[in-house]
């Protein structure tokens, strides 16, 4: 979890007691005994839903801490705003089977996995927040051929350990049986109790492009830029993280997806869009060529801390010319605190079958993968920063890096985007 996202909260639980003391001050001695019960408010919210309503600046979907009435510490959970008005603790989540969920007992009770991608929260933690109130329970599904459906029940608990985390209660349907599920056809997926069309239809030049044209939802969304001459293709969007309009090159999540692949692989690109991919060099040339783009590159440490670099230029060439990297001026707000790219300005990518790197040694097979390796000052040093190495989020050579991080150099979660300047 973010450390911007833990200030949130708190300065949003300042307001609150702060409007409340300022609507207590010469009012009867009622509204002083309501201002005492507000000062008693816990130090975290209990679930999504009442960090929610706390705080309009916390109504986007992400990790958030909780602590419901009760558990001896807070812990994180992944709320999800985007279905129903929003305020959904997640309690399990499965997209591509990188988590196992063949577990044991201990291992349910206590949760596993990862709040970004598959994980179980444990039953432990969910019997403490089932049980400070009256739940709702929405379960969503896609099946194999894009079709899409939801239920929800009005009250669903399950008992503690002694119980057997058994389930109490699941409540009626909130309707008759044909309102007990929406379903919703290929192409199309339910958001906020509607099918809404997956933007297929639409062909955008990048996707700072869909988000001028009113597309400000997180997805896969269809391009084609400029003088791009296939067929349109899918690109991830970022539409919510630092104005919008990022489109998504690259990312890491948990290893599940290898990035051990050939030239010809970099260049096409591979991976899950929805999950860790490269989008390919092609692809990725096509489109900074059409205008100045800026970069933004996301990480998070082994420590579970999150940084971020921008740089006011990035542009690769094209195959003829090895993809070589036009990298701009590092931002100096970027939070990793050290230029790390720098030694990978004007290198040209290099693969395990294809070397291009300069330096008296493989670079591309000696860490398994494709990036833009490069020498530092005459050293044979392949890279400062490194996205694709194997092994991330396990800290064993070799794996994902950003040297001089404030904290762990060791890399769990990686994110390339580029939006125009």
């Amino acid at each position: 979890m973010s450390n911007l996202r833990r200030l949130t909260q708190y300065f949003c639980r300042l307001c609150i007691l702060w409007n409340l003391s300022q609507t207590s001050q010469g009012e009867s001695h009622t509204n002083l005994d309501s201002f005492y019960f507000t000062y008693q408010l816990p130090d975290y919210p209990r679930h999504c839903k009442e960090i929610l309503n706390e705080c309009s600046s916390s109504s986007s979907s992400g990790v958030y801490l909780i602590k419901p009435d009760g558990y001896l510490e807070p812990f994180e959970v992944f709320c999800n705003n985007d279905v129903n008005s929003g305020g959904w603790t997640v309690l399990q989540r499965r997209m591509d089977g990188s988590i196992s969920f063949n577990r044991n007992w201990e291992e349910y009770k206590g949760g596993f996995g990862f709040l970004s991608t598959e994980f179980w929260l444990g039953n432990e933690k969910l019997s403490y927040i089932s049980n400070q109130a009256v739940y709702e329970l929405r379960i969503d599904l896609m099946l194999s051929n894009g079709s899409s459906f939801y239920i929800e029940y009005n009250a669903f608990r399950i008992t503690d350990e002694w119980g057997g985390f058994s389930i109490s209660s699941v409540g009626q349907d909130s309707g008759n049986e044909s309102s007990l599920t929406t379903f919703c056809p290929p192409n199309t997926v339910a958001k906020n109790s509607i099918c809404k069309p997956v933007h297929d239809t639409e062909i955008f030049t990048d996707c700072y492009h869909a988000y001028q044209s009113g597309h400000t939802e997180d997805g896969i969304y269809s391009i084609r830029p400029s003088e791009w001459t296939g067929e349109p293709f899918k690109a991830p969007c970022n539409m919510s993280i630092d104005g919008g309009g990022w489109t998504v090159l690259q990312r890491r999540v948990n290893g599940s997806v290898s990035f051990e692949h050939n030239w010809n692989e970099y260049k096409n690109g591979f991976g899950i869009l929805e999950h860790e991919l490269w989008l390919g060099n092609d692809k990725i040339y096509h489109l900074t060529k059409q205008k100045n783009y800026e970069l933004r590159m996301d990480v998070v440490n082994s420590n579970k801390d999150d940084y971020f670099a921008k740089y006011n230029l990035f542009r690769i060439s094209d195959e003829n010319s090895k993809y070589q990297l036009q990298l701009g001026v590092y931002d100096p707000a970027s939070t990793t605190g050290f230029d790390a790219m720098n030694q990978h300005r004007n290198q040209f990518f290099s693969t395990p079958d294809r070397d291009n790197d300069q330096i008296s040694y493989t670079c591309g097979s000696n860490h398994r993968s494709g990036w833009w390796y490069g020498h530092k000052d005459g050293n044979n040093d392949c890279s400062d920063c490194h996205f694709t190495t194997p092994n991330i989020g396990t800290c064993s050579y070799p794996y994902p890096w950003w040297k001089n991080l404030p904290g762990s150099n060791c890399l769990m979660y990686t994110d390339i985007k580029i939006r125009p300047v």
